[in-house]
């Protein structure tokens, strides 16, 4: 729902032939996803459905549905959320972030702040493609980056003592 695609869906449909039976019958169903969709979108092919004697047939009707991608990313509304990994040792120095992109691009990206628990960064207008701007200038939501830090499993005695002298006397957040 990033790029848009055309989706091509074969369907098997009773049919009345001119001697008033019915027979099966495939119809090739084309829609055409538009960068941007929602999940919940419907397209309706009106009258596409089995036919019967005296009756008018039914519509078919397809829910669009979001498909998960291996890149990490969540549809919050037209805003996208990544989830960018990250050692300890990166979110307590400066570091070069690399993102990839649904539309197959890296996004590289400074983070000279020090990372803490539910830090985000956001880049505006690298989120999902806005199919209804009305007279809004905007035509992308936001990226939000949130990260997930990796701590060691284990420290042993001399560097818990190192950590502990370096952090001895940092400022903290709230």
């Amino acid at each position: 729902m990033y790029n848009g695609c055309l989706k091509k869906f074969n369907i098997m449909r009773k049919r009345l032939d001119p001697a008033g039976d019915l027979v099966d019958s495939e119809k090739t169903l084309l829609i055409n996803i538009k960068p941007g969709w929602k999940k919940g979108t419907k397209i309706t092919f009106v009258n596409e459905g089995d036919e019967a004697l005296n009756t008018i047939p039914p519509d078919i009707v397809f829910v669009i549905q979001e498909k998960e991608t291996d890149l990490g990313y969540v549809r919050q509304g037209n805003d996208l959320i990544y989830t960018h990994k990250i050692s300890l040792s990166d979110a307590l120095t400066d570091c070069s972030l690399q993102i990839p992109t649904l539309d197959q691009r890296i996004i590289s990206l400074a983070c000279p702040e020090v990372v803490s628990p539910f830090y985000e960064k956001l880049i505006p207008g690298e989120g999902m493609p806005i199919t209804k701007g009305g007279t809004s200038e905007k035509t992308h939501g936001d990226l939000i980056i949130r990260f997930h830090i990796l701590f060691p499993k284990y420290l042993n005695g001399t560097k818990r003592v190192k950590v502990k002298e370096i952090l001895a006397n940092e400022e903290l957040q709230n």
